[in-house]
């Protein structure tokens, strides 16, 4: 009664969320819980012996003793069918109660409260009597069996657990992008230079101002006036009276640099990237490099956004339905069950921006049609807004309906709470893309002191992910131009002639004057 007692108080406790503020009371809690089983199946051992359990009565044995070993054989039995159920119970309540899904802690007191107290009972309970009762073994060996039942049955209610949960964290945190490469092999998205870029239909539309840093750094640092491009005036126009600037960031979060190669630009980036960002990744280069008349503009954009409280990871099915009508299965995370004590945390930190649902169709404001909420209203100094709105003509325009509305709307709700009944299910993503700019690279610019300079590279990396634990954003893109280039193209007559390098005359001269001897197509 003592241990049912005990493990009911354990279950109450987590639910209650006492054991996701204090680690150290989970781990004191699993060890009480570990003597407290164990103990139990030594007294049931000894108490299996003693009263004889699946023996027969002996012709000597009295009635009285015969009607009290069996009443004590099943009193024996209902408790360690008892602990168990009740074990198994609280074991359930902790593992769907915890919010935290890979804390090493809840892992073992879920073992705990299930698996150790409910195996152990029953497993040393029918090993003590089939070996003592039926195989008739003698005690030395009777104890050694015991003691491998004992084992069997902590390794499977500690030690798979611990592996299982391990195994599941670390797999977890070491997790791959769901795709690496260029946006070249992605047929349905597209990564924009612009946000007023008009956005294409059924494809995600990607944009980061990394480019737009490097550019801008271009446009005053090295050329010192809006770039001039020819048969790309529009964009280029974009691109110079574009907005964002390095005062949108902070100045921890980017660098950017610019120079020619043979002023050794490449090796500077290279040496206050390593100070900056020292586990930065930048590229190595190479192709650029080798063009000692080239100018080159670089950019690095790191933000890292995380929540205060993890949300809940989502373990059931969640489709994910396309604007095509495309349904997928995907992963997610979440915040739902806020009524619970201990995932009131969670609630508090989600901030509702805007939320509109049609009067006529829904008077009760609960069938939305359009929100936008701050997945976590104390990161600072990024937020986390994600929002369901109707697609607008570009980016900007879309990005410019949700601002507006996320204003008018704090003017009557400058609270925006999230309910303990409300929920939010939001798919995860982990990417990372390379991208050109086809439309820049090959053109020629038309400004004074750079006519006819050709851009050579236009690339840009993103690398983003969205989880429980927030958001991250690595983004980095070169611009590069290089001098006027040579042709040299041998389609009228010419000279070749064969001589070895340190002598003064030809072994081989000939002038082509024609296409006679030429391999005709």
């Amino acid at each position: 009664m003592l241990g049912i007692f005990f493990l009911f108080i354990a279950a109450v406790f987590d639910i209650a969320g006492y054991y996701d503020r204090s680690p150290f009371l989970a781990y004191v809690a699993t060890f009480f819980i570990f003597i407290l089983s164990s103990l139990f199946g030594v007294f049931l051992a000894a108490a299996i012996i003693k009263n004889g359990l699946g023996k027969k009565p002996s012709p000597e044995t009295s009635d009285f003793e015969s009607s009290r070993t069996r009443i004590g054989s099943r009193w024996i039995i209902i408790s360690a069918i008892s602990l168990a159920v009740v074990g198994s119970v609280c074991m359930v309540l902790v593992k769907n109660t915890s919010p935290y899904f890979f804390f090493p802690a809840k892992t073992l007191l879920a073992s705990a409260l299930g698996s150790c107290p409910a195996l152990s009972a029953l497993f040393i309970a029918s090993s003590v009597l089939l070996v003592h009762s039926r195989l008739k073994i003698p005690g030395r060996k009777s104890i050694l069996f015991f003691g491998f039942v004992s084992f069997c049955a902590i390794t499977w209610s500690w030690i798979v657990p611990i592996i299982r949960g391990t195994t599941a964290r670390v797999n977890y945190a070491a997790k791959q992008p769901t795709y690496i490469g260029s946006t070249n092999d992605l047929k349905k998205t597209v990564v924009v230079p612009t946000l007023d870029t008009p956005i294409p239909q059924n494809k995600n539309v990607i944009w980061c101002s990394s480019f737009q840093l490097a550019w801008n750094e271009m446009k005053n640092s090295v050329i010192e006036e809006p770039i001039k491009l020819i048969d790309a005036e529009e964009l280029a126009n974009k691109m110079n009276n574009a907005s964002q600037t390095k005062k949108d960031i902070e100045k921890d979060s980017y660098y950017v640099a610019s120079g020619f190669i043979a002023d050794g630009i490449v090796e500077q980036i290279k040496k206050e990237m390593k100070q900056q960002f020292p586990e930065a990744n930048p590229p190595s280069f190479e192709d650029i490099a080798t063009v000692r008349e080239a100018v080159l503009a670089y950019s690095y954009l790191n933000a890292n956004v995380k929540f205060k409280y993890p949300y809940r990871q989502g373990r059931h099915e969640f489709i994910f339905t396309s604007s095509d009508g495309n349904k997928t299965n995907v992963e997610y995370f979440g915040a739902w069950e806020c009524w619970r004590p201990i995932y009131q945390d969670i609630q508090k930190q989600v901030q509702i921006l805007y939320t509109y649902s049609d009067p006529n169709t829904d008077p009760h404001g609960v069938e939305l049609e359009e929100f936008a909420i701050d997945l976590c209203r104390y990161s600072e100094p990024y937020r986390i807004v994600v929002a369901v709105v109707e697609k607008k003509d570009t980016l900007q325009n879309t990005f410019d309906y949700v601002s507006y509305k996320i204003a008018e709307y704090q003017k009557t709700d400058p609270l925006c709470k999230f309910d303990k009944t409300d929920e939010v299910f939001l798919p995860e993503m982990f990417w990372k893309i390379d991208h050109r700019f086809e439309e820049l690279i090959g053109k020629l610019l038309d400004n004074e002191n750079y006519k006819g300079w050709p851009i050579i590279e236009a690339l840009q990396q993103i690398k983003f992910s969205l989880d429980r634990s927030g958001a991250f954003l690595e983004s980095q893109s070169v611009l590069a131009i290089a001098g006027i280039p040579r042709a040299f193209v041998f389609d009228e007559p010419f000279l070749i002639y064969m001589k070895k390098r340190d002598a003064e005359n030809p072994f081989f001269v000939m002038w082509v004057d024609n296409a006679e001897l030429l391999k005709k197509r």
